[in-house]
């Protein structure tokens, strides 16, 4: 996982991926949430909400681009039927065609949407926490992206902070939300703000065909703590053309959830290693096989499991119970 993991971006999933819940459509790949941002990445809509005093003027404002939060983007407007509490939940959704924003008043909810039309490939996501008036801070908390947990994101009195997140293509469709918690008296108009951009970020294109035998995509699999897995899987590049190299590869990762409801946070991932000397194997054709030594220690446990790429997308996840 690179401390200093390895992102190039953009690949292509097309075959037995994990979806994640988005209004309708779905986003695929499993995120991994980086802090800063990636300068190369290109915005392609954003949502600020701000005002957080109230008064006159708007709280959402909904676009195009704005380079992580120094102006507000071209679009549309919505206005928050009263001032805002803390927490207030908001949303940020794109059905492929509109985007959409709302964000929780004290007397009703406030929207508003936007036609901006087809976005093209989406595959990254840069959240800015602002807080510029000494004394006063914003945080975006418990926000999701569909089902998958991003987390906390805390601002700090006097300082932007900035986040990305990767690993998944959002190119379909997408819907992020949380909780805007807000302290001490807010200043008017845009000094503080929270403000959620998507883009893409370009790279090498894959298609991942799927796990193979004894994994089983969509079912809890049954797995003994101590022993070798055989995780294999097969890759190509966008042309069909079978992958051989194996700086592909950049590791397979697992992270305990839930064995009632297969649910955990993704930031908890660990690499995991392979069994004795026998690390990585291409079979051919794009067949690779990664002999996953599991630790006695995850017996009575439950973990979900995924293969990270160059290219900075995941595999599907699977959904593992150690006896």
């Amino acid at each position: 996982m690179n401390t200093m993991r390895r992102y190039v971006s953009r690949v292509v999933l097309i075959l037995f991926l994990v979806t994640l819940s988005a209004g309708g459509v779905t986003a695929q790949g499993t995120p991994v949430v980086l802090p800063g941002y990636e300068s190369a990445a290109v915005g392609k809509a954003a949502v600020v909400f701000r005002n957080f005093a109230g008064g006159s003027g708007h709280e959402i404002f909904l676009g195009g681009p704005v380079g992580g939060g120094e102006s507000s983007p071209i679009g549309s407007k919505g206005e928050l039927p009263g001032p805002w509490p803390s927490p207030s939940h908001v949303t940020f959704r794109y059905d492929g065609s509109t985007i959409y924003a709302s964000a929780q008043g004290t007397d009703g909810q406030g929207q508003c949407e936007y036609p901006i039309g087809s976005l093209g490939s989406i595959n990254y996501i840069r959240i800015s926490v602002v807080a510029l008036e000494a004394g006063t801070t914003v945080s975006l908390l418990n926000a999701r992206l569909g089902s998958a947990v991003l987390g906390d994101f805390l601002g700090v009195s006097g300082r932007y902070r900035n986040w990305h997140v990767k690993g998944t293509d959002l190119s379909a469709g997408f819907t992020i939300e949380g909780d805007i918690t807000l302290s001490a008296g807010q200043p008017p108009e845009g000094e503080n703000r929270v403000v959620v951009e998507v883009g893409y970020l370009g790279g090498t294109s894959y298609v991942f065909a799927g796990f193979d035998e004894p994994l089983t995509m969509g079912v809890t699999n049954v797995a003994s703590p101590g022993r070798s897995i055989p995780v294999k899987w097969r890759l190509t590049d966008g042309d069909g053309a079978p992958v051989s190299d194996a700086t592909s590869f950049v590791g397979l990762y697992s992270y305990p959830v839930s064995c009632d409801t297969f649910s955990g946070d993704p930031a908890d991932a660990v690499p995991e290693v392979a069994t004795g000397a026998s690390g990585l194997q291409y079979q051919g054709d794009g067949y690779w096989q990664y002999n996953w030594k599991t630790p006695k220690t995850y017996g009575n446990t439950c973990r979900a499991m995924y293969v990270e790429f160059d290219s900075g997308i995941t595999s599907p996840l699977v959904s593992l119970r150690f006896k």
